[in-house]
């Protein structure tokens, strides 16, 4: 597993901790049975003023074997309450008849920005509207493989990625720069984020109903 974590040098930033792996021991039988991993907790934690966003991407959504002898793989077949046979998937739910999804491929996901990412394919898994800090918000993930004895002994593999995105991290504008233009262009209840130079303080401007702005500080 590898963590991307987006930061920009304002004060604001989101951190992600996760598991360095996820192991899973398959006996297979003839007919296939599905093997769940224990939950993996994911960690996020940020002091933005919107909280943040997680996307889930594999480097391969197969799962394939290190020995090139070896041409079959899991492929990321799950959906509902089921795995296909010899496939894998991913689940967010703790109860006993979990609900699936295949994991998305993306190459490269550090590299991407949030809407590149979202339209790589990756999949949301978390989101915050608020800033959690200093108490991180903690997401259980569980890992299920579906495997009959068709498949090859063996150890089988991807790299997943957890990509966290700090949000409304405020552009860099000052109050003092921003235009009754600019303000008259805002949709009603639309917001922007404005630095205020005299204090260094960071404020969310809200535009209301009647076509003014009130403000309400973000404490950075």
């Amino acid at each position: 597993q590898t963590l991307s974590v987006e930061y920009r040098d304002t004060g604001y930033f989101v951190t992600v901790t996760a598991p360095d792996s996820v192991e899973l021991s398959v006996d297979a039988t003839p007919t296939g049975q599905t093997v769940v991993s224990d939950a993996s907790t994911i960690s996020v934690l940020t002091n933005a003023p919107n909280g943040y966003k997680l996307y889930l991407s594999a480097s391969d959504s197969d799962l394939i074997s290190a020995d090139t002898s070896i041409s079959q793989s899991f492929i990321p077949t799950a959906s509902g309450n089921t795995i296909s046979l010899n496939s894998w998937g991913y689940s967010l739910d703790s109860t006993e008849s979990k609900t699936w999804s295949p994991v998305p491929e993306v190459s490269n996901p550090g590299d991407l920005t949030e809407t590149e990412l979202v339209t790589a394919g990756a999949t949301k898994i978390s989101e915050l509207a608020l800033p959690n800090y200093p108490d991180a918000t903690n997401i259980a993930i569980y890992y299920g493989i579906n495997s009959d004895t068709s498949m090859p002994a063996g150890t089988y593999s991807t790299t997943i990625t957890y990509t966290a995105f700090a949000e409304g991290i405020p552009p860099e504008k000052t109050m003092q720069e921003f235009t009754v233009e600019e303000c008259n262009a805002m949709n009603t209840d639309s917001q922007i984020f404005l630095r205020d130079f005299r204090n260094d303080q960071d404020y969310k401007i809200v535009k209301d109903y009647n076509n003014l702005s009130r403000v309400l500080i973000i404490r950075s």
